[in-house]
């Protein structure tokens, strides 16, 4: 695509001697186009997408096939971190995601909620309990409505505790005063 002046990949892979399992696998980042020493784009790197996966979840985030130095000795990339380390940066930008993920969902359900609610309080149907004959009921009168209702709020309310939960066990996981505290954070954050 053409809006941005280059595209960095994030990519997983094993360097040679790499020990065997996922203890071996690095993390580079691969540029489409080389980056310049005076900060400008140079060339194109010998990287390109092949095809683009198909999945469920986030249709934003683009997961890539890529296909490396077709036109050349290879593509370059860049180590981020340390060697051998990349299940672990990647599962710490993973986690994060996650959270976003979650505060997403929060949002299209605690909108779900909110328009639901507005229909129950315009649509009349019927008579709710207790109401004269004559003028139907709001919908949001009738008991089975409200606790669905309800229960779409409850939900609502216990993934924004949650959120919230995850988001403070990640500032204590960041900013906790001991290993032990941190500790306990990241069990937290692991578990939710």
């Amino acid at each position: 695509h053409s809006f941005t002046d280059n595209i960095v990949h994030l990519v997983l892979a094993r360097t040679p001697d790499a020990p065997p399992g996922t203890k071996g696998i690095s993390l580079f980042i691969v540029p489409k186009f080389l980056v310049n020493d005076d900060g400008t784009l140079g060339e194109r790197n010998d990287v390109h997408i092949v095809s683009v996966e198909h999945k469920m979840g986030i249709k934003a985030s683009p997961t890539c096939v890529l296909a490396y130095g077709d036109n050349s000795d290879g593509a370059i990339g860049y180590l981020v971190g340390d060697e051998n380390a990349g299940m672990r940066y990647m599962f710490t930008m993973m986690n994060n995601a996650r959270l976003g993920v979650g505060v997403e969902g929060l949002g299209l359900a605690e909108r779900s909620y909110q328009k639901a609610l507005q229909y129950a309080k315009e649509r009349k149907q019927g008579y709710a309990p207790g109401a004269a004959r004559g003028e139907k009921s709001f919908i949001v009168e009738h008991p089975d409505v409200r606790r669905m209702l309800l229960t779409m709020k409850a939900y609502t309310e216990s993934m924004r505790l949650m959120c919230f939960k995850v988001a403070e066990q990640i500032d204590v996981l960041r900013y906790g005063a001991d290993e032990p505290t941190r500790t306990e954070a990241q069990e937290m954050v692991d578990l939710l």
